[in-house]
């Protein structure tokens, strides 16, 4: 609890000093992210609308087509009472039985209801994984700027400047990020069938995968194997720490278009704050200080090393 108390301290004392210097790169990130969600929903629409009305639709609509064509079931021809179903009725004496029956039987049989109602079960599924694939894409193609915004608030946390074309700069970003992105996302969605919480508890462990990444610029396997490294000691205070964090930053939420611009650089800073600590970093420190050592916490050496030759812009 007081690491927790202290990290909370230490974001807001830094987010007062220096909350001019996120208003230009958090809104160029939203609108960056904006501007690819249109796209990637405008595309995945009109793919959308070809694929349904290429082959759901004319399916749908060639066995409505053949019920209309197939002939109603004919009445046999026989005395008032020889028909089971209408047994007052006699074939001839008028296009329908008399209103105290039911209509004659729809052309639309069990089998072809079958048929239309698996149709609509497909439609349905491929709505679904419709959805889950553009949510996907957008994720995915949000990865790279996800990096480069977690390395410039890293920069600001250590004294360093975090200008908006940092958010477009980063050698080998691109590639690295959406390798994590998957392998996160694989690894998420693999555990939310059981109830949503081991995905809680896996969220906590590779937590650290993107600070690492964008500190260190190792490889996806790599931030994420150190990311378990640096939380497992720590779990249920990080666990803890995560879980009010989102709370706070749900309730910047709630206030619109200001909250919700606010919540993106008040979440990464009480993270990397967290981060910050968990490697052996202090807030006095400053971009090019070497760690001191504080303790046997994991990837401290190599965050000894990486200080030492960090420039204060990238």
């Amino acid at each position: 609890m007081e690491d927790m108390s202290r990290w909370f301290s230490e974001s807001f004392a830094h987010l007062q000093a220096r909350w001019q210097e996120y208003v230009g790169p958090t809104l160029v990130f939203f609108g960056v992210i904006f501007g690819l969600v249109t796209v990637i929903s405008i595309v995945a629409a009109g793919v959308g609308a070809g694929v349904a009305f290429g082959l759901i639709v004319p399916a749908v609509q060639d066995e409505m087509d053949q019920a209309r064509r197939d002939p109603f079931p004919v009445v046999p021809d026989g005395q008032p009472g020889t028909d089971p179903t209408y047994p007052d009725w006699q074939a001839g004496q008028g296009s329908q039985p008399p209103s105290q029956y039911p209509p004659p039987p729809s052309p639309i049989d069990q089998q072809r209801a079958a048929r239309l109602g698996g149709m609509m079960v497909i439609f349905w599924i491929g709505y679904a994984v419709f959805i889950f694939i553009i949510s996907f894409t957008i994720t995915i193609a949000v990865a790279p700027l996800q990096l480069r915004f977690t390395r410039g608030t890293l920069s600001l946390l250590r004294g360093g400047k975090f200008a908006i074309g940092d958010l477009f700069r980063g050698e080998g970003d691109v590639g690295r990020s959406i390798g994590l992105m998957v392998l996160l996302m694989i690894v998420v969605t693999a555990a939310m069938p059981f109830f949503y919480f081991p995905a809680l508890l896996l969220g906590v462990l590779f937590m650290f995968s993107f600070p690492i990444m964008a500190d260190r610029k190792v490889g996806p396997i790599e931030a994420m194997k150190l990311s378990m490294e640096i939380t497992k000691k720590n779990y249920w205070v990080l666990l803890l720490y995560m879980f009010v964090g989102s709370m706070i930053t749900s309730l910047l939420s709630m206030v619109p278009i200001i909250g919700s611009l606010a919540a993106v650089p008040v979440m990464m800073v009480m993270f990397l704050t967290a981060y910050r600590s968990m490697i052996g970093e202090t807030p006095s420190q400053r971009a090019g200080q070497p760690v001191q050592p504080q303790g046997q916490l994991p990837g401290q050496a190599l965050a000894a090393q990486e200080n030492q030759a960090r420039r204060v812009t990238f």
